[in-house]
């Protein structure tokens, strides 16, 4: 990722505040978390798996960033990921709860 202190202007200040590492090193880890669910996806392994984690993260990433300029992006990137999960998974895991 490249200029990663760019990016770290998005996040809100009470979630800066509270991170045990710095900024810049969240969102280099972000950007390596992308990039194996990214793999993931083009090897079409553990689908259902990358729509959730994907999902969860974009949803983190709505709260630490507030509302921005990218913010129906991250909203679309979350729904997106969420029927991802919703149309790869085992539907039998969900049968006894679905009744």
């Amino acid at each position: 990722m490249q200029h990663p202190e760019a990016w770290a202007n998005f996040l809100m200040d009470w979630f800066v505040k509270i991170l045990p590492f710095s900024p810049v090193a969240l969102l280099q880890l972000t950007a390596y978390l992308d990039m194996a669910l990214g793999i993931l996806l083009l090897l079409n392994l553990f689908t259902p798996y990358v729509g959730i984690i994907g999902a969860l993260h974009m949803i983190a990433i709505l709260i630490s960033s507030g509302v921005t300029d990218i913010t129906i992006r991250d909203v679309a990137i979350a729904g997106a990921c969420f029927a991802l999960f919703l149309e790869t998974k085992d539907k039998s895991i969900f049968k006894k709860y679905l009744k």
